[in-house]
């Protein structure tokens, strides 16, 4: 079971890769701009923070506000480590392609986020998972490359870092989106993102 959660990365210090991204908004971004309904949606893998699922973030209903690039696409097949119960679909990440979330409140009480990262076929899949910060030039950080092979289908990465300290003041609130690259290298196979879960630490 260890072995299993264990992530494929360590998450690295956030940083700036000098790119903008546009982010998008929806009546949902509008919506996360007050305390989530939160709970220790990952207390069965030993870890009892409190989560809240991010805008779209188990993929089973679309990707409305998601900005999908190069291939990126919904697909069948859902992590093993849902909190959800059994789903049924996935955001797929060919090598080359991209997917950003829409735009989403958080303060500087949210440290971090975790994910459950897969792969389809017989190559490794590299993904880099970036925090953006919309309304900002080179509003880009990268968060940590993770990474899946044929030998465990689905891992659940390690908690990644999300800075909101350094996102875009609106009230109270901060403005983050994130962003998910499947990376061209050695491996290049498919990779597949689910439950994307937030983590707005001492919220109750």
């Amino acid at each position: 079971m260890l072995a299993l959660m264990a992530a494929m990365a360590v998450a690295a210090p956030a940083q700036a890769d000098d790119q903008t991204v546009t982010v998008q908004s929806t009546a949902e971004t509008q919506l996360s701009c007050q305390d989530p309904d939160v709970a220790p949606l990952l207390s069965g893998y030993k870890d009892e923070d409190l989560y809240f699922l991010a805008p779209g973030g188990d993929f089973e209903s679309g990707t409305d506000g998601w900005t999908l690039e190069d291939g990126a696409r919904i697909a069948g097949g859902s992590t093993v480590f849902s909190p959800f119960g059994s789903g049924d679909h996935s955001l797929q990440l060919p090598a080359g392609s991209a997917a950003t979330s829409p735009a989403f409140c958080v303060d500087e009480r949210y440290p971090h986020f975790r994910l459950s990262i897969g792969q389809l076929g017989l190559k490794k899949a590299n993904v880099r998972v970036s925090v953006v910060y919309p309304g900002l030039k080179d509003n880009v950080r990268k968060a940590a490359d993770v990474s899946a092979d044929d030998k465990q289908r689905w891992r659940l990465s390690n908690r990644l870092k999300l800075d909101p300290q350094r996102g875009l003041k609106r009230r109270a609130w901060r403005l983050v989106a994130l962003r998910f690259e499947g990376l061209k290298d050695d491996g290049g196979g498919d990779a597949r993102i689910d439950d994307v879960l937030v983590d707005p630490k001492m919220r109750y």
